[in-house]
């Protein structure tokens, strides 16, 4: 014979699965800005996940990521993954990982701004240019923290130590 098992008894009935995705289209003309009467356009989509499991009462395993396209830098992926344990009710210490990214604005990887001798065409100073090929920033990121809920005196309190790095910061 076969052992039965429970529903209580499989894994994901202690698990929360949500998921999405978006899309949307930035068009925007400004003779100042780009030097030029043509639109300018930028194309986005993402879908994204994240898991929640609880294997025992006192701990929460939580990992998500997206994948997103976008028309300007390309294909970007950003997960994140995070540990939490309750110490005691209330209180709970946390350990999480995660990468993000800030795509450039449309300023920031379009944007020429000359200024011209007056009625002329004549080029007379550049106060920006963007820089061509640029690339998203990237940020990683571990951060260690502590949630603590004093319900008695309608507070809380939460720390974090982290750690930031950005390679590529856009300057």
């Amino acid at each position: 014979s076969f052992p039965t098992r429970r529903s209580s008894d499989l894994p994901w009935r202690d698990a929360r699965l949500v998921w999405g995705g978006g899309a949307k289209r930035i068009e925007i003309k400004s003779p100042y800005q780009f030097s030029t009467n043509s639109w300018k356009s930028r194309s986005t989509s993402r879908v994204f996940s994240n898991l929640e499991w609880r294997p025992a009462e006192s701990w929460v395993i939580n990992g998500g990521a997206s994948l997103e396209n976008d028309s300007v830098v390309g294909w970007l992926f950003d997960p994140r993954f995070s540990v939490s344990y309750h110490v005691m009710p209330n209180h709970t210490v946390r350990l999480i990982a995660s990468r993000a990214h800030r795509t450039p604005s449309m300023y920031e990887a379009f944007g020429d701004v000359q200024k011209t001798a007056m009625g002329t065409n004549q080029l007379v100073d550049r106060a920006y240019l963007a820089a061509p090929g640029i690339q998203a920033e990237r940020i990683d990121s571990l951060e260690f923290g502590y949630l603590g809920e004093f319900k008695a005196i309608n507070a809380s309190l939460d720390l974090r130590a982290f750690r930031e790095k950005i390679p590529n910061r856009i300057q």
